[in-house]
């Protein structure tokens, strides 16, 4: 590979060449570098989303048993509402007036008559 061109002009192509190679070398050590930065952050994130599923799955289970409890526990409390007292007998009895008492008479009722 000899050019008679002019031998300082074969040395500079030689000396880019050298320079093009060790540039190439440099680049694929980089892209090396790279692939394992990629590889080790695929791991971490296959690692992370199988934590991300085992923690969904016992969540849901958690779910499924709670669930039922604070649905009962929400229908009772709409229970605690009342219509007119079932002592009424007929409807005259309803339209009467209600018995008032002072707080201070209140502990001389007797509940037991």
């Amino acid at each position: 590979m000899c050019f008679r061109r002019g031998t300082t002009t074969t040395t500079a192509k030689m000396g880019s060449l050298r320079e093009l190679q060790h540039a190439l070398q440099e680049k694929n050590t980089e892209m090396k570098m790279k692939d394992s930065r990629i590889l080790a952050l695929e791991q971490e994130l296959k690692r992370r989303n199988e934590i991300i599923r085992r923690l969904e799955s016992e969540l849901d289970k958690y779910r499924s048993v709670l669930q039922p409890a604070v649905a009962t526990r929400t229908r009772n409390r709409g229970q605690g509402i009342s219509a007119e007292p079932q002592s009424y007998k007929t409807a005259t009895d309803a339209s009467k007036p209600l018995q008032r008492h002072s707080k201070s008479s209140r502990q001389e009722i007797s509940y037991f008559c």
